[in-house]
């Protein structure tokens, strides 16, 4: 059985299409035996407690010390979210890091590849920023890349 974490958020700023679609993601892999973790952070109009109800673990990072912006969907540096990512899921091997978020980009991949040691899976809707991944699904493009180095289009 592999560990595939998730990191993904909702907000009332972000929306919760990205959670949604990682909730389907995340169902799919637990039925077919994989340990699943998403890793939210905790934002005003998240959507934690539907994951719960739905069977899926939950690592919850700190919420943000400022309220967010339209502009600033994190709430954090990509470094300190990076940092907080991987100690929240450091309690057992990662096999697979699956990222759908706007405000994560090849510097937050990269980090995330050295701390955890696993491959990473870019979801990306919008293919407006760099990323260093093993696999990007761009969805406007309807494909998946292996070994994908995306910067831009």
């Amino acid at each position: 059985m592999s560990h595939i974490a998730i990191r993904v958020d909702a907000s009332q700023a972000i929306g919760t299409g990205h959670i949604s679609r990682m909730h389907v993601l995340a169902s799919m892999l637990q039925g077919s035996g994989h340990q699943v973790t998403l890793v939210c952070r905790d934002l005003p109009g998240n959507l934690i407690a539907v994951s719960h109800e739905q069977g899926l673990t939950v690592a919850v990072l700190p919420a943000p010390k400022n309220s967010l912006s339209n502009t600033d969907w994190l709430g954090v540096s990509q470094r300190q979210d990076a940092e907080e990512t991987t100690a929240y899921v450091a309690n057992q091997p990662v096999d697979l890091m699956v990222v759908d978020h706007y405000a994560l980009d090849a510097r937050w991949e990269q980090s995330i590849h050295i701390q955890l040691c696993c491959p990473v899976m870019v979801v990306d809707d919008l293919a407006n920023r760099p990323h260093d991944c093993a696999f990007c699904s761009i969805k406007i493009l309807g494909l998946i890349s292996p070994r994908a180095t995306h910067h831009g289009l």
